[in-house]
């Protein structure tokens, strides 16, 4: 028996009252509620009534199921997107389960009916088996109306990707009640809720139940997309602090570990270390290049070896800037052209008379004179018998 011949079976032995649709409080339980509430409104079961599942509630709890004997009569159920249970949630009453977890346990079939997609591949999701059940109930093309609900649950449980790859036709057929973006939208503002403080999507399963496409859910100015729309931002803005906190360090062992040993495990970490792949303390800093003292002068008093003559630091490029005079070192004077300072020479290495220890300042020779005598042509140039002795 197919997924679509069981649901329309199982409808078939709904009693008098009304019919309950229970749905989990995220985007795809919340489409697949609003999905099968109303399908059900258009045929001549009437319209159903639909409690979300929220936070810390179980549809098989004492509290839901006191909750529902207190009501108004119930026909049947149809529990979508809230796992699967040999427990009935009220015995006696048929039900349905919608779902595509992993079951926890296998119900009778007198207990419960079980459209499942665990084990298809691709798997769908609760609001995809949920439009495939409308489309047994009302037809295929009341059915295309609700499609867009079915993608809005495929993209908050798989995401856009995904749903694209595996679901192409329902993507597509999405695509005629609004844009990609709006679903997005609308898929942020219904998964708001449940992230909230209140914990409340009672808003959310409110709008989707009268909306005709994403693109009304996220443009609702009523009072109930306000509510989504502050919950929203609310997550926001809890996010945002949370990342600004720094990382905190659990001790899981049973006893809980000794303080001593905690506070070393975070020493441990806040101490750099040579080899740390995960980077979860700051790296070395780099090694610095030893420092070379400077030769000593020579006896004779040649201090140009080791820059001093110039006023420069030990084995650095000499510095382009202007020369100020008061600056200067002993035996320099700084030259009409660069003013930079000129290099005192030793006279007795140009064989000229006088010590060693006498400096004489000397300008710079001028290179560019003598490289252009060199390229003089050759006719130019005095022949050996005419040179100057």
């Amino acid at each position: 028996m197919t997924a679509a011949a069981g649901f329309t079976e199982t409808l078939a032995r709904f009693g008098a009252g009304t019919p309950v649709v229970l749905c989990h409080d995220d985007a795809d339980g919340l489409s697949a509620g609003a999905l099968l509430a109303r399908a059900l409104a258009r045929t001549h079961y009437g319209p159903a009534r639909v409690r979300v599942i929220g936070r810390g509630e179980s549809a098989w709890s004492d509290a839901v199921r006191a909750e529902l004997a207190a009501g108004p009569p119930v026909a049947g159920l149809v529990v979508a997107d809230l796992g699967v249970q040999a427990e009935p949630i009220l015995p006696g009453v048929p039900t349905i389960l919608v779902d595509h977890h992993v079951p926890r346990s296998e119900p009778g079939p007198e207990v419960a009916t079980v459209i499942s997609g665990y084990g298809a591949e691709p798997t769908p999701t609760s609001s995809l088996l949920a439009q495939a059940c409308a489309a047994a109930l009302v037809g295929e093309a009341e059915a295309e109306r609700l499609v867009w609900l079915a993608a809005l649950g495929a993209v908050g449980d798989l995401g856009e990707r995904a749903s694209a790859a595996q679901f192409p036709a329902v993507m597509a057929g999405a695509r005629r009640f609004g844009t990609l973006k709006a679903l997005r939208e609308a898929v942020s503002l219904v998964n708001a809720p449940r992230r909230s403080s209140r914990g409340d999507a009672a808003p959310a399963l409110r709008l989707l139940l009268r909306a005709d496409g994403p693109d009304a859910v996220v443009s609702d100015a009523s009072p109930d997309g306000e509510a989504l729309r502050q919950a929203r931002a609310e997550v926001k803005q809890a996010l945002d602090a949370a990342r600004k906190l720094p990382p905190q360090l659990h001790d899981y062992r049973p006893g809980g570990g000794r303080p001593r040993r905690r506070a070393q495990a975070a020493a441990a970490l806040r101490r750099p270390s040579r080899a740390d792949p995960l980077r979860l303390s700051p790296p070395d800093p780099p090694a610095r290049r030893p420092v070379l003292d400077p030769p000593p002068a020579p006896a004779g008093g040649d201090r140009r070896q080791c820059g001093v003559s110039r006023g420069l630091r030990p084995f650095r490029r000499p510095q382009r800037h202007r020369a100020r005079p008061d600056r200067l070192p002993a035996g320099a004077r700084p030259s009409p052209r660069s003013r930079r300072p000129v290099r005192a020479r030793a006279p007795a290495r140009h064989g000229r008379a006088g010590d060693a220890g006498d400096l004489e300042p000397l300008r710079r020779r001028p290179r560019l004179r003598a490289r252009r005598r060199r390229m003089r042509p050759a006719a130019l140039r005095p022949f050996p018998c005419c040179a100057p002795p």
